[in-house]
């Protein structure tokens, strides 16, 4: 069996290209929203509860998290893990990282699995990440503080939940 491909150009190959830069997504998302700010996010439990965000709020919300973690000395670049069960949590901390120019790392999954089993793995992640801030929210608080390498300091002054915990 053979394989062919078909020549690639380059514009597909350029990560780099102005349309695909974080800010410019995070300013598509903000006109997104600006255009219809009254739009929900629904998130369900599997005890049947819900909680819903409006798009506004939600992209409100993620502009006060980026401020909070550039108040607590993240530079732009920098991972960010996301530890968040809900998504009305988890969607306001990937835009921050988005807005923010940070690298967003969700882990939610890998921690879920570290709370019911081994937890090395998602520790060696922390540390291949240079031990990385955390945003967090409230199921996954005390695990991040148990697992996290460095000591942990109170959420910045003016953060939103989910928390930031840094190692700075």
């Amino acid at each position: 069996m053979s394989v062919q491909s078909a020549p690639v150009s380059r514009a597909a190959t350029d990560t780099k290209s102005p349309a695909e830069t974080p800010a410019n997504l995070a300013r598509r998302i903000g006109q997104r929203v600006a255009a219809k700010p009254d739009g929900l996010i629904r998130s369900y439990r599997l005890d049947g509860h819900h909680r819903t965000g409006s798009y506004l709020a939600l992209w409100r919300r993620a502009g006060d998290i980026a401020a909070a973690l550039h108040r607590a000395g993240i530079i732009p670049g920098s991972p960010v893990v996301i530890l968040a069960e809900d998504v009305v949590d988890h969607l306001p901390a990937i835009w921050a990282c988005l807005r923010g120019g940070f690298v967003a790392v969700p882990l939610t999954g890998v921690a879920r699995e570290a709370m019911h089993r081994d937890a090395s793995a998602f520790e060696r992640t922390l540390a291949l990440l240079g031990d990385p801030c955390i945003i967090t929210d409230e199921a996954f608080g005390s695990f991040a503080r148990r697992h996290a390498s460095w000591p942990h300091r109170a959420p910045p002054a003016g953060s939103s939940s989910p928390r930031c915990r840094t190692p700075r």
